[in-house]
């Protein structure tokens, strides 16, 4: 029998989509064999999160033009809290396959595009706040997806162990920086 309200599948076959990217093949970082099935999720997982990202400026445009006292407000920050819970499971999912399978990550072509949605949202939240928990999350979410590519050892020069150690610990200092300027707002 069929459930009339079908909230759940959603995030439910993200769920099992991240368990069969994370647990279903060998890291690509030890075997260095490429997981062709994160060259086919991956981009659509991007996708997804950039359509949540427009609608998340369609309704902030939308609140700017009826003003914050309408009486559509609360099923608008309802609406927010919803998207914003979305992006961040699909942030958390793409962060957590970019370190298991990072050269796969990188081949499918959504390494950069991850790192751009993650720095639209942190300089959009520059200089704004309190933010909401939901927003707040998402905004931690997407410092740990910046920090956690920078760390990886699988991108890091292998010049040599001092220049190329230095300069990760300098970007990685300078993004820990930026993050926290963004979580004491």
């Amino acid at each position: 029998m069929v459930c009339c309200d079908e909230a759940w599948l959603p995030p439910c076959v993200l769920q099992i989509l991240r368990r069969l990217l994370l647990f279903g093949f060998r890291s690509d970082a030890k075997s260095l064999q490429p997981v062709p099935a994160v060259a086919l999720v991956a981009p659509q997982l991007l996708a997804a999160m950039a359509a949540l990202h427009q609608v998340q400026q369609q309704q902030q445009q939308s609140q700017q033009q009826r003003g914050q006292h309408s009486s559509a407000a609360v099923s608008h920050r309802q609406l927010s809290a919803m998207v914003e819970r979305g992006m961040l499971k699909l942030i958390k999912t793409l962060s957590q396959v970019q370190q298991e399978h990072p050269w796969s990550f990188h081949h499918a072509g959504v390494l950069l595009s991850l790192l751009e949605a993650c720095y639209t949202q942190l300089l959009a939240a520059a200089g704004q706040g309190p933010w909401s928990p939901a927003r707040e999350a998402l905004l931690l979410t997407c410092c740990q997806a910046v920090l956690a590519v920078l760390r990886c050892d699988s991108y890091a020069g292998r010049l040599s162990s001092n220049t190329a150690g230095a300069h990760t610990q300098q970007v990685t200092q300078a993004c820990c920086c930026l993050c926290l300027r963004f979580t004491q707002q």
